[in-house]
């Protein structure tokens, strides 16, 4: 399983060895040289050994984390099956009320679970409760027959 680099662990302003990037973000050596590979450049080119400043291993860093991310469109779901954003079958739709207050209002976190339209596996975002018909007005199944919401047991009883 890949782990999250904590590149808030860099100065922007100081001068890394590979060795000194391998301790600070406890990698290897071999994701070095990938790094290296594709995009981040040291100070001297070429043969090691390496030089990096903080800034431009920070902005690698911090791009890559980017290029990662998935926009949900209205009304998406994101499956960890198909990797991406989809839209749960109508019908299969539950939406959860956690009673977990949000902020300092009424406000309160709710799960909307289903199933993926295409591969059929369990699909879960957490949402708000204030929230709520933006994401119901982008499946009219729901919007016509209105929505069941279920509370939890384990905050139903405070």
């Amino acid at each position: 399983m890949k782990k999250k680099i904590k590149y808030q662990r860099i100065f922007k302003n100081r001068l890394y060895t590979e060795k000194m990037l391998r301790d600070c973000l406890k990698i290897s050596r071999s994701t070095i040289s990938y790094w290296i590979r594709n995009g981040l450049k040291p100070i001297f080119p070429g043969k090691g050994p390496y030089f990096f400043e903080g800034e431009s291993v920070k902005n690698y860093l911090r791009q890559r984390a980017i290029s990662k991310k998935t926009n949900l469109n209205p009304g998406e779901i994101y499956c960890f099956a198909c990797r991406r954003g989809v839209r749960a079958e109508e019908q299969s739709l539950e939406i959860i009320d956690t009673g977990i207050a949000i902020g300092k209002g009424e406000n309160t976190k709710i799960v909307i679970s289903g199933r993926c339209s295409d591969c059929g596996t369990k699909v879960n975002l957490i949402w708000s409760r204030t929230r709520l018909s933006e994401f119901i007005n982008n499946y009219p199944y729901l919007s016509t027959q209105g929505v069941k919401v279920k509370f939890n047991k384990a905050t139903s009883k405070q």
